[in-house]
């Protein structure tokens, strides 16, 4: 009888766990993860940033929820790019941060800025 009861206290315990792990629907669907070198040529939209209250043994988790927030942040403000700089999980908390960038698409880049045959030389 002892071991029924702590086997459902356990599965009741590990239920409690799981309900402690917050899900972000995905927004972001164009947005790339760049390295910086890859943005040079890229307008900083806004440097962010997003913690989540879970570390230790949950900071795996933790950290992709809070990319995936950074994500979403970043698709909100029109950004193609995002770099995710240092992350820190510390006791209490972890916390990402990143820089959303707006990059040139092929299409735009590749367009001449003045189609005029009268342009000063």
């Amino acid at each position: 009888m002892l071991h029924r009861i702590a086997r459902l206290g356990l599965l009741v315990f590990m239920l409690g766990l799981g309900a402690c792990v917050t899900i972000v629907a995905p927004t972001h669907h164009a947005i790339k993860e760049a390295a910086p070198l890859q943005v040079l040529q890229c307008n900083l939209l806004k440097t962010i940033s997003a913690t989540s209250p879970f570390y230790g043994v949950f900071a795996g988790s933790a950290l992709q929820g809070v990319k995936q927030k950074l994500l979403n942040e970043a698709a909100e403000i029109g950004a193609t790019h995002i770099v995710f700089g240092q992350s820190e999980v510390v006791s209490g908390s972890t916390t990402q941060h990143a820089q959303a960038y707006l990059c040139p698409t092929p299409d735009t880049n590749d367009k001449p800025k003045n189609d005029s045959k009268d342009s000063l030389v």
